[in-house]
C-alpha cells in the first residue's frame, strides 16, 4: 500500500466506574484489528473520582496497547498517556485530545468515545476512502448500538442533519462523537459550559464553517448503550433544558 493520510484517533478517557478499563481495553483492540496501518491513538485521561487502583489499571491498559507484538506497520503508535489531574466536565478532556493532532490538511481525525469501538477491520479505511473521494470535510458514519457487554448488535442509525434549529433544541440526528470523522484543519471545539448538548453544538459549529457531512453509510461504529455512559451520570431532563436555554442564546434562537 502506498503512504496514505495518517488518521489520529483521539479518544477523552474519563473514569465512570469499575468497567472503564474492559470497555477501553475492547476500543483500543478495535484499533488494533484495523486494515489500515496509517493511525495514530491520542489518549487523554481524566483522573477526576478515580482513586489510585483505578487510575493505574487504566493506564495499565493504554500503555499495554502502546507496543503491538509483530506490528509491521511503523506508523501505527500511541502517544504517552496525559493525565489531566480533576477536570470540571467532558470538554476539557475532548479539547485536550484534539489538541494533540497536528493540524495538517492531509490527516484526519477519527473522535472515539472510550465506552465505544469499531465494528469492522476496514471501518478507517473505508471512511477514509469515502473522504478522499468527496470534497466534503468531515464525515459521519452509521452506526449500530450495543449493550455493556458489548455483544448485541441493534437500532441500526442513519446519521442525518436535521437543521440548525432541530440541532439548538437537542435534536441530534447525526449520533455522539463516536460517529465522526473530520479533516485535521478544520476541527470543532467542545464548549464548557454544556453538559450534555456537546455533541449537537460541535456538529453546528462544523456545519457553519465547512457544511454538512458526508453520510457513510457502512455501520463500522458501535455505541455502548449503559448505566456508567457520561449522559447517565447526569441528570438528564435537567442538563437538557439548561443546555438548550444557553444554546439558543448563543445561536440566536433566545
Amino acid at each position: 500500500m502506498s503512504e496514505r493520510p495518517i488518521v489520529n484517533v483521539c479518544i477523552p478517557v474519563y473514569y465512570s466506574g469499575p468497567e472503564v478499563p474492559r470497555v477501553l481495553d475492547r476500543l483500543l483492540t478495535s484499533i488494533e484489528e484495523q486494515d489500515y496501518p496509517y493511525w495514530r491513538i491520542h489518549p487523554i485521561l481524566s483522573i477526576q473520582k478515580c482513586n489510585l487502583s483505578e487510575y493505574t489499571e487504566i493506564i495499565q491498559v493504554m500503555h499495554k496497547k502502546r507496543d503491538i507484538p509483530g506490528n509491521p506497520f511503523p506508523q501505527r503508535s500511541c502517544s504517552s498517556i496525559n493525565p489531566l489531574g480533576d477536570v470540571d466536565g467532558p470538554a476539557k478532556n475532548t479539547n485536550s485530545a484534539l489538541l494533540m493532532v497536528d493540524p495538517n490538511p492531509n490527516s484526519y481525525v477519527k473522535l472515539m468515545n472510550q465506552d465505544d469501538f469499531l465494528d469492522s477491520p476496514t471501518a478507517i479505511s473505508d471512511m477514509v476512502d469515502a473522504l478522499e473521494n468527496n470534497d466534503a470535510k468531515w464525515l459521519v458514519s452509521t452506526c449500530v448500538h450495543t449493550d455493556a457487554e458489548g455483544e448485541k448488535r441493534e437500532r441500526i442509525h442513519i446519521p442525518g442533519w436535521p437543521g440548525e434549529k432541530m440541532m439548538v433544541e437537542g435534536v441530534n440526528r447525526i449520533g455522539c462523537p463516536s460517529v465522526a470523522m473530520f479533516r485535521s484543519d478544520v476541527l470543532p471545539k467542545c464548549d464548557p459550559n454544556l453538559a450534555l448538548c456537546l455533541d449537537c453544538d460541535m456538529w453546528i459549529q462544523m456545519v457553519r464553517k465547512v457544511g454538512e457531512p458526508l453520510i457513510h453509510n457502512k455501520p463500522h461504529v458501535v455505541i455502548r448503550m449503559w448505566d456508567q455512559q457520561l449522559s447517565n451520570q447526569l441528570n438528564y431532563a435537567q442538563a437538557l433544558e439548561t443546555d438548550k436555554i444557553y444554546m439558543r442564546q448563543k445561536y440566536g434562537y433566545a
